[in-house]
Parts: structure tokens; sequence; C-alpha cells
């Protein structure tokens, strides 16, 4: 059995990408897939899959504490204005208070829905 050099060099990098990507979402605390968009965004994603200057054969640890100490850009958060900052739970609690109206009969049963809450004879009594 022979094995094809592309497919293990390929195979290889799926691996240590999967590696950055864990060690960038544990370094950084958040979730796999933040993580993979950052890494995905990266210059050392363009390098690592260029294989230009080698650096696919470091650590992934290392790799992933390289990604974020130098190429900061890809972890700032971006400024938030006063209309798109998330709201804080305390504020969230009757906010929509006098917005929403309900009708008086909202609880009434449908009439679209008559035949399956009453028997025949309920219905004849109901249309008199």
């Amino acid at each position: 059995m022979t094995v094809d050099k592309n497919d293990l060099r390929n195979t290889y990098l799926t691996f240590l990408e999967e590696d950055i990507i864990k060690e960038l979402a544990t370094l950084l605390n958040v979730d796999n897939r933040v993580a993979m968009e950052k890494y995905y965004n990266s210059r050392l994603c363009q390098e690592i899959g260029s294989g230009e200057y080698g650096i696919e054969y470091m650590d992934s640890k290392y790799l992933a504490k390289d990604l974020i100490e130098n190429e900061p850009e890809l972890f700032i958060k971006p400024n938030v204005t006063a209309n798109s900052r998330k709201m804080p739970r305390a504020e969230m609690f009757g906010c929509m208070r006098g917005q929403i109206k309900m009708a008086d009969d909202f609880n009434a049963p449908l009439e679209d829905f008559y035949e399956y809450m009453y028997t025949d004879e309920e219905l004849k009594n109901m249309e008199n």
C-alpha cells in the first residue's frame, strides 16, 4: 500500500487546523464556531495553506498563541453604538409594557375547533 504525499499532507493540515481552532477556543474562552471564524479569517490560515514558510510544522498551541499576539485586530470587539448595544438583563424586563394589546376574548374558544371540543348534541344546543 502506498500513501500519496498530498493526501497525507492534507490530512495533517486538517488535524493541525482543528487543533489550532480548539486551542483558540480554549484560550479565548469562546465557542468553537467563533474560534473557527477567527482562524479562517487570519493570515495564519492563508500561510499554513500555502505551505510557503513551513509554519505548518510548528505546534498548534504555539500557532494559536502566535495568532492572538500577531493578529490582534481579529480579536478586538467593534465599537458599540448606543442603539446597537445589548440591553442589560435588568433593563429588558418591562421594556415592552403598554406596547402589546390583548383582545378581550383572547381565551375564548375558537369556532373552528368547536367540532373537536363538543359533542354533536352540544353543538346543536349551541346553534339554538
